[in-house]
């Protein structure tokens, strides 16, 4: 069962960009280390999570959340671990309808 036809495209638009940079991040980062590029791994995490962090400041701002902008860090992490346990599950999972 899902919720995404309730969505809005722009919404499922940025919703995918989100889990693509997420990915593609990873995946790039886990390469150059593979590869033995360790301080392009570095600077790659520490650009997208500056990005990250900036945004997400402005965002727990205005919620009046900013004590949550230490954990972001280890949220974005945790993101990769729900991902590699529930893409499989969304994608190959019971099709039943309720």
């Amino acid at each position: 069962m899902t919720t995404s036809t309730f969505y809005r495209l722009n919404h499922k638009m940025l919703l995918g960009l989100l889990s693509g940079s997420h990915f593609l991040h990873f995946a790039l980062g886990t390469f150059t280390l593979i590869q033995g590029f360790l301080f392009f791994a570095i600077v790659g995490y520490l650009i997208r999570m500056s990005i990250i962090l900036l945004v997400s400041r402005r965002i727990l701002q205005r919620l009046g959340e900013g004590n949550v902008l230490l954990w972001i860090p280890v949220l974005d992490v945790c993101m990769v671990l729900y991902y590699i346990i529930l893409a499989p599950a969304i994608t190959w999972g019971s099709k039943n309808r309720w």
